[in-house]
């Protein structure tokens, strides 16, 4: 039975600024693997796993995350920022083309920081529009 992969960005700091979509990985999953720096940031909690590595490891990070999933597990790779602009997802979509066709069959779910914050802006922006 294979699990998932997520891959999102939790954002510049505080927990408030994480999108609603983020908290939400970070809540559903078995293991969490990211930087060191990133993982430090994750309030640890019964059954999540947490695996932190050197921040030039993006590679192996995503080796783990595909043999974790192999075994039915809900992975979330966590960076900073958007993971569809500049961190793992690019790797991980390599390393899923280059790898056994079993990998092909792995859910993998990116969570765009940038998009839904654009998103929620546009909404508040209309929103107000709305009021006025």
């Amino acid at each position: 039975m294979n699990g998932k992969i997520t891959i999102a960005g939790i954002g510049p700091g505080k927990k408030s600024l994480m999108t609603h979509e983020v908290i939400e990985a970070i809540d559903n999953a078995t293991d969490i693997i990211g930087y060191s720096s990133y993982i430090n940031r994750i309030k640890s909690r019964k059954n999540l796993n947490l695996h932190s590595s050197d921040n030039r490891q993006e590679h192996e990070r995503a080796i783990h995350a595909i043999e974790i999933a192999l075994n039915g597990k809900n992975v979330l790779i966590i960076s900073s920022g958007d993971p569809s602009v500049f961190a793992m997802s690019s790797v991980m979509f390599e390393t899923l083309d280059n790898g056994p066709e079993i990998w092909k069959e792995i859910e993998i779910i990116t969570v765009s920081y940038t998009h839904l914050r654009a998103h929620e802006t546009r909404h508040d922006l209309v929103c107000r529009l709305l009021l006025e």
